[in-house]
């Protein structure tokens, strides 16, 4: 209150700058070497989509919905952040400080919503997650190629995760 007082323009532009940060960061990390869903054309489609789609309405609209902007951010800029410590040269200082930031971007995000609990889980199960892509984009397996980019997508992130990896090295022993 200290900031805005009772102007509530104040508390809707700050909901909006929030909202436009995570569209920013979904772009970002559609756009990541160790993801690349497509190239720029599809990620500028899908952030687009992530901005304009009414589910997220409240998150925009409504001052309640500060938590779940603040948390959007956060989490999204930790996942961000963990890709690029996946792609850094491993004990670099640039790993250490994508981690360092990673982790405090992910505490910032689990103090404004604790859904942001999933994060280890969107980083370790894989197979998971992999069956829930499948399962809710399965009906679309006609429509301009169903599920199989979406789960190529997570295929391709998987491979920076250290879960995955040393679930491989336990498998083949």
């Amino acid at each position: 209150r200290w900031l805005y007082g009772d102007r509530p323009a104040g508390y809707h532009a700050l909901n909006l700058l929030l909202h436009l940060a995570s569209g920013g960061l979904v772009y970002r990390i559609l756009c990541h070497r160790a993801i690349q869903v497509g190239g720029p054309r599809i990620a500028f489609w899908t952030t687009l989509l992530f901005l304009l789609h009414p589910v997220s309405t409240e998150a925009v609209t409504y001052i309640s919905g500060r938590p779940t902007g603040l948390m959007t951010c956060g989490y999204l800029a930790a996942f961000l952040l963990f890709l690029e410590a996946r792609t850094a040269e491993p004990g670099s200082s640039k790993q250490r400080v994508a981690v360092a930031w990673a982790s405090a971007c992910l505490a910032l995000s689990l103090l404004a919503k604790e859904v942001a609990l999933v994060f280890p889980v969107l980083l370790r199960d894989r197979d998971a997650i992999l069956d829930l892509v499948a399962t809710v984009l399965g009906p679309l397996v006609d429509a301009r190629g169903g599920a199989q980019p979406y789960l190529d997508t997570l295929t391709a992130s998987s491979e920076f995760s250290p879960s995955y990896e040393n679930r491989s090295l336990s498998e083949s022993q």
